[in-house]
């Protein structure tokens, strides 16, 4: 309406403008012999002109007078843009959120611990009074190597000890189905981030459109686009409008707005004027692109009716507007915006895997944790009520004495353990066969 203005500034006249129902630009219904939109508006007395992005075709210019074109236009397609590859030197944690690598080191730790402190426990239950016991120590995990033996368990290592206790086992089971699942889909993300190639890359024409199966592609139905594709004659057109023709339903639009959403989504190319798909290109969110050659160059044009004794005075004006320069201040404006510029293509971020898409793994993991703490307090309870013994003055009498008495006795053997090996002065011997063969080469 800018141009509009400015024409009738420069002609002297005043207007009324208004919408059309339908919102169509206007398409000649071949059963009812009818046009509708506003082509239909001026041809059948309603409007003096239509004023909108127009596209000058030879059936709209049987139903009446088009101006000189006032933008040069075409045909061409828009896409989603695709993720921009860029080198990282800490590409290989990008499968994962920071959040999920924080959750499966937390959870490691967690998992190492009750090992350990269930390996302690049940070292207590099992060994009690062993004589061997201190004899076999040395080779069964420990606190510590439980805690290693989890973390180590991450890069499929194998392993060092195994958990003596059930609960061990357990917790340690279900640990390694989470190690699995979590692998699993690390290498499977990390290949798509580093070899998989987006089929958005190789499309650069319309020509590779029709050679692939991926994308599907279509347009508006009451642009004259459409009714372009249909009646072509033309390589790869006609071969384009066929394939639009056989998946109507899913690849017609019923409007740009629904078009360019459809292109959002991915997987999708909308074939329009270039003005138009260039000015949403040029616009936030900065996630579109028109690809390919301009095709079916035709224009922009106003409607008249048949005949109109307006129709040379607003060529004048359009001519006028050209020389000064006018239609570049408002191609500037309105499809040349900058809101774009220095924006790289979108890069997306559906294929990082968050921890939401792994909670149930985690959810496993510690329900397996508690399955096995359950266990491990069973067993110690079960224990210490088989050490009650009431006819013995030397054993507990309740299970709450009993379970004091297991208490003092695993952190006793935690403080012995941790000294036994300690080489103390009182235990090294002089070697006195040495020291006499020595005073008698010195006699």
């Amino acid at each position: 309406m800018d141009l509009f203005s400015w024409i009738s500034t420069e002609l002297g006249f005043k207007y009324d403008s208004y919408e059309v129902q339908d919102g169509h630009y206007g398409i000649y219904n071949s059963t009812s012999g009818k046009w509708n939109g506003v082509i239909g508006d001026v041809v059948y007395g309603k409007a003096d002109i239509a004023v909108a992005h127009l596209s000058i075709t030879s059936e709209r210019q049987k139903a009446g007078e088009f101006t000189l074109p006032f933008y040069d236009n075409g045909m061409t397609f828009a896409m989603k843009k695709t993720a921009s590859r860029t080198s990282n030197t800490w590409g290989f944690i990008s499968p994962f959120q920071p959040e999920l690598w924080a959750t499966i080191l937390l959870t490691a730790l967690a998992v190492g611990l009750f090992q350990g402190v269930a390996n302690l426990v049940s070292k207590n239950i099992d060994n009690e009074g062993d004589a061997s016991e201190d004899k076999d120590e040395d080779k069964e995990m420990g606190f510590w190597e439980a805690v290693w033996q989890s973390f180590v368990a991450l890069v499929q290592l194998g392993p060092e000890f195994l958990p003596r206790s059930l609960p061990g086992r357990i917790s340690a089971f279900f640990w390694g189905i989470g190690i699995l699942v979590a692998i699993s889909t690390y290498t499977a993300n990390l290949a798509a981030f580093l070899t998989v190639k987006n089929v958005g890359y190789s499309i650069s024409s319309a020509e590779d459109l029709l050679r692939q199966k991926e994308i599907s592609y279509g347009t508006v139905r009451a642009y004259a686009t459409w009714e372009s594709f249909k009646t072509s004659t033309t390589e790869p057109y006609h071969s384009l409008g066929v394939t639009m023709k056989a998946n109507e339903e899913s690849v017609i639009v019923e409007n740009l707005q629904e078009g360019l959403d459809k292109v959002r989504q991915g997987k999708y190319a909308l074939f329009a004027d270039s003005a138009e798909l260039d000015y949403h290109a040029s616009r936030q969110p900065c996630d579109l692109q028109t690809i390919g050659r301009v095709f079916w160059q035709t224009g922009y044009g106003m409607l008249l009716p048949k005949n109109s004794k307006y129709t040379v005075e607003f060529n004048k004006a359009i001519v006028a507007a050209k020389e000064r320069g006018v239609f570049d201040a408002f191609d500037a404006k309105w499809i040349k915006s900058h809101e774009c510029s220095g924006t790289d293509q979108t890069v997306l971020k559906s294929s990082v895997i968050e921890l939401q898409d792994m909670l149930g793994v985690f959810v496993l993991v510690y329900g397996g944790m508690a399955l096995a703490l359950i266990v491990l307090v069973g067993e110690f309870i079960y224990t210490c009520a088989q050490d009650v013994k009431k006819a013995d003055p030397h054993k507990p009498v309740t299970v709450m004495e009993a379970v004091k008495t297991r208490l003092k006795r695993i952190f006793s053997r935690r403080k012995r353990s941790g000294v036994k090996n300690e080489v103390k002065p009182s235990n090294i011997y002089p070697n006195r066969a040495f020291i006499v063969d020595l005073e008698q080469i010195q006699d």
